[in-house]
Parts: structure tokens; sequence; C-alpha cells
């Protein structure tokens, strides 16, 4: 089955070292959720459990972003507490997709790319594990009230974001998630993704490939067909 979209829980910010996140109510078990964070500050940004693993994680000039995902097991939105060490504003929401991979990680490689304060975001080039998913690009943006625009590329083509959320003004935080379903695995070459944001600012691009359940099954859209081998035993 083709990857979709599910839907995201609510944006939280606070300025407490928890931020609890919470995702979308539809999901249902295999669903996977991605969270997304972006901290104002450099300092380490931690998961709730053992049920949830880190794609990304890394400093940008000032603000750290995080991504980790988890393969839900009990239908509803849960409610997960990350652990943002010091007390600074840190922000978040959670992304629910459905048709991934059921076993192992639901992706095949990620590019994180830190980029210095610009009105864009950049994505540096990925070279995705199958020919069937779908491709994330989480933009998160040090600036709050940024509207993104549709992420730029000449190999995939990605949809107007489905996740645009701001904290509130002087509190200096966006994050953008867009989709692009994948026919190919060739390589996407540099993306970017122009906002509106009056003042530019720092920002932090990754992409994600997203990899099918096809791609478990042999003879599914990315995946590998074996010959059957035939035993004298058989015939």
């Amino acid at each position: 089955m083709p990857i979709s979209y599910v839907g995201a829980g609510s944006a939280v910010q606070t300025v407490t070292t928890t931020l609890t996140l919470a995702g979308h109510a539809s999901s249902q078990p295999n669903d996977i959720h991605i969270a997304h964070i972006i901290s104002i500050n450099n300092t380490a940004i931690s998961a709730p459990d053992a049920t949830w693993f880190e794609i990304s994680q890394a400093n940008f000039t000032g603000s750290r972003g995080a991504v980790f995902w988890k393969r839900v097991t009990a239908a509803g939105a849960g409610s997960y507490a990350f652990t943002v060490a010091g007390t600074t504003t840190s922000f978040g929401i959670v992304t629910a997709h459905r048709g991934c991979k059921v076993n192992g990680r639901p992706y095949g490689t990620s590019t994180t790319s830190n980029n210095a304060s610009a009105d864009a975001v950049t994505y540096a080039t990925i070279v995705p594990h199958s020919n069937s998913g779908s491709l994330l690009a989480v933009g998160l943006y040090a600036e709050d009230a940024t509207t993104p625009g549709t992420v730029s590329g000449a190999v995939y083509t990605f949809a107007a974001p489905d996740v645009d959320v701001e904290q509130a003004t002087n509190e200096d935080a966006s994050i953008f998630v867009s989709i692009a379903p994948m026919t190919t695995n060739a390589a996407s070459g540099a993306l970017t993704q122009a906002t509106t944001s009056t003042i530019d600012a720092v920002n932090q691009g990754i992409l994600i490939d997203l990899m099918s359940s096809e791609t478990e099954v042999g003879g599914g859209a990315g995946g590998v067909t074996y010959p059957r081998r035939v035993r004298q035993g058989d015939r």
C-alpha cells in the first residue's frame, strides 16, 4: 500500500525541561509517529523512552533541531514527554504516517543541512533507498510567524506544506513538513524552500525517505524478487 499522511497532533511550546507532544487521534497500530522539535539553544533533546529512535539531531547557530520516530502499537494519539536540557523555549509537533514498513526502521536514509541565516531553507541532496514511499522535507526555522512556500526540485514534486506551525510572536521558532511521493530513487539534488519571513533566520533542513510496506514483500515496488528454488523432492 502507498504511504498516506494521517495528520498531526497539536503543536506545543514550553519553557520547561519537558515537552509533551501527542500524535494524531486517528493513529492506528503500525502507523509511524515522527516528532519534529526545535529548541532555542544548543542543549540535548532526549526521547521519552526506548520505543523512540533518533533520525537527526544537530545544532544550527544557537538553536537545535531533532527528529525522532516511533512505531505505534495502540490506536490513538498517545502522549510523549521529550526532555529538553535546560529551561529554554522549545517547540514541537508529531506527524502520523500510514503504510510504512512494519519491521525495522521505516526509513532508508536522511540528510541534515544546517543553514546560515537566510530567507529560504536549504535541503542537502538525498538518494532514497527505494523507489516507492514518501520523501519528507522537515524545515526548522528560528523565527516565528514564518510561512513556507513549496519545496522546489526537479526530481520529486512536493505538495504545499502539510504542516506549517509557528510559535507566538517573539518566541522565534517555526516548523514545516512537506511530502513528495516517490516513483524513483534518483538523487534529489539540493532543494530549497522560500519563506515569507520578514526577518532572515538560521534554519535546518532535513530530508527523510519513508519506505513503503511494499518494500518488505518480494515483487512489490522497490522490493526484490528472487527466483523460486526447485528441489528434486518438490517435483
